[in-house]
């Protein structure tokens, strides 16, 4: 345990000195629901989903339902605040904690120390999963991974309470737990196969035994299912659509990713965080045939020269464990390393059973070889050197997604993020040649139009700024960021009431966009109905306490409008608390203490 805690620290410990990355700008970063205690039981209910405070992405920062993923993340901010070393450190803890699960299975599977051993350290080491481990947000893999190795344990155990409710943890840490059942299937079947009847209990009453815990574990799937799939949704996510737009060429796509897992698994080169993988256009397409047969190859060779347990259960592992993303049900993102996280698992016992084979081939008269154990040191060698490369690019915003770009030129994301991280050091002509490369690659994405308007605007370019804030509607009308920026330029134009009807169409989209609330209040302000601002203002305040211009705000209309210096007094108070710092600090706090001396 403790030489594989080393090990990983040799292999991954740089990603403590690294910064939030990517998916981690919302699910951490800026996600405000973690940061309050008293807002766990939230994440028991549709509030989960909330977009009151972000305006765009969801309060948990996730787009279904994760809890145990969100509640690590109230735990790494209990810890450490916002300081994101600490939550780099929490997700190397769980990857170690996922090998130790792996091992503790292979070990309860009949796997020999020798091994187990080898198949940990290949898990640990293997840089196809290094993905899930360097980016915090992507931690769900592990979770879910480590979750169905407990529970298989139990199950071996015959615990079918406790391997239940660790099914479950690891469910609703990600959807792709839902192979446990599956896997206790393929693993039940095999062992009888096997000849382990009499020990197992395969007839009679420990067969009935086995039926109960099945039944048990395909109504505790069928009550995930309906929680994550009807009861608790994200409103805002839409259906996806199959890769080349049809199930045929779904499929076709599935064979090639499926083969490209496998060249990664053998030879984990050319790892690409946004992967270039253009679909296939139908089944017809030469690469998936191919795929297709070297798939089926494999499969063959699994069930030929593997014995039925545990070896053919190891091999059907990565087979089942990669079902929920092989494109049988359309996926946002079909491909992604992070995806081999829990198929690895089957993979890496593979290999491990066939290092046990080789060392007690390599036996002889005077005892075993070193030979199987000088060569397994040798490629954990080179795995750590690979892993400490693909750690260092998370050392800055900036570094990760240049390394996105090199190794695809083509990545949108990659462009949009580095412009991101470019306009973040207000480097902002830089910010705009990637964006507008961003826009060359991706003609349709709003995302890339919109950050070019903010940039935009920021060069002082209020005519490029509104004319791709338009194209960014035109792509997605519901857009609101792009309409609510639109909106302000409208009355800094002079277009009040233009401005007006467009806030009020944000607020049609998302009733909780805060910023155009705050914009309407003071647009409803200037053609004098102030009660309606004020009223706006408070409901502000009511959701977002800290939004520290919309106090300032109900303190000036208090005092100017409606001539009550008592009730401005409590607003400006609020706000002096959020910005001691302000200029007009000293005029402001006369009128609180003014009001104290009466």
């Amino acid at each position: 345990m403790v030489g594989l805690a080393l090990l990983l620290i040799l292999a991954y410990g740089e990603v403590v000195h690294g910064v939030f990355v990517w998916d981690d700008t919302y699910v951490v970063e800026k996600n405000l629901f973690i940061r309050d205690a008293g807002n766990l039981p939230d994440l028991l209910g549709p509030a989960y989903f909330d977009r009151a405070e972000t305006g765009h992405y969801t309060r948990s920062g996730e787009q279904s339902y994760r809890p145990v993923v969100t509640l690590s993340h109230f735990l790494d901010h209990a810890l450490f605040g916002r300081d994101p070393g600490g939550y780099h450190a929490m997700s190397l803890f769980y990857h170690w904690g996922a090998c130790l699960a792996l091992a503790a299975l292979l070990l309860a599977l009949g796997l020999g120390r020798s091994a187990t051993v080898a198949g940990t350290l290949l898990f640990a080491l293997h840089p196809a999963l290094s993905e899930a481990v360097i980016v915090v947000s992507y931690r769900e893999d592990i979770l879910a991974a480590a979750a169905i190795c407990l529970a298989l344990i139990l199950h071996l155990r015959g615990r079918t309470g406790s391997a239940t409710c660790a099914f479950l943890l690891g469910a609703f840490s990600k959807q792709s737990a839902v192979v446990f059942l599956p896997l206790v299937v393929a693993a039940d079947w095999l062992r009888c196969r096997e000849g382990a009847s009499s020990a197992t209990g395969a007839f009679g009453a420990a067969r009935r035994k086995q039926g109960r815990a099945w039944v048990i574990y395909a109504i505790a799937s069928a009550l995930y299912s309906w929680i994550v799939l009807v009861l608790l949704v994200d409103p805002a996510v839409g259906p996806a659509s199959y890769p080349g737009g049809s199930f045929a060429s779904g499929i076709a796509t599935s064979l090639r990713v499926l083969a490209r897992y496998v060249s990664l698994i053998v030879a984990p080169i050319g790892l690409q965080v946004d992967p270039h993988f253009p679909p296939s256009s139908g089944l017809s397409d030469p690469w998936a045939l191919a795929s297709g047969a070297g798939l089926l190859l494999l499969v063959l060779a699994i069930a030929r020269l593997l014995p039925p347990w545990p070896g053919r259960f190891l091999g059907l592992w990565f087979f089942i464990a990669l079902a929920p993303v092989a494109g049988l049900y359309p996926l946002p993102n079909y491909i992604a390393e992070r995806y081999l996280y829990l198929p690895m698992m089957g993979v890496c016992g593979v290999a491990g059973w066939g290092f046990g084979w080789l060392v007690r081939r390599s036996r002889g008269e005077r005892g075993a070889s070193s030979v199987p154990w000088l060569a397994l040191a040798l490629i954990s060698a080179a795995l750590v050197f690979v892993d400490r490369a693909r750690s260092s690019i998370v050392q800055s915003e900036e570094a990760f997604f240049r390394e996105m770009i090199r190794t695809n030129p083509l990545s949108v994301k990659g462009h949009e993020g580095l412009g991101s991280a470019l306009f973040g050091q207000s480097r902002i002509d830089e910010a705009v040649r990637v964006w507008e490369q961003a826009v060359s690659l991706g003609p349709n994405s709003p995302i890339a139009h919109h950050n070019l308007g903010l940039a935009y605007l920021r060069q002082n370019r209020r005519v490029a700024a509104l004319g791709v804030f338009n194209r960014a509607l035109q792509l997605q009308p519901s857009f609101v960021e792009s309409r609510y920026q639109r909106a302000v330029l409208m009355r800094e134009e002079g277009d009040a009431s233009g401005a007006e009807t467009e806030q009020r169409r944000v607020l049609e989209i998302n009733p909780n966009f805060i910023p155009a609330k705050f914009q309407l209040a003071y647009l409803l302000d200037r053609r004098g109905d102030t009660s309606n601002a004020i009223a706006l203002y408070q409901e502000i305040v009511a959701v977002h306490p800290g939004y520290a211009k919309a106090w300032k705000n109900l303190g000036v209309l208090h005092l100017n409008k409606l001539n009550d210096p008592d009730a401005a007094a409590v607003y400006f108070r609020h706000y002096l608390e959020l910005v001691p710092g302000d200029p007009q600090r000293a005029m402001i706090q006369r009128v609180v203490d003014g009001t104290a001396s009466r």
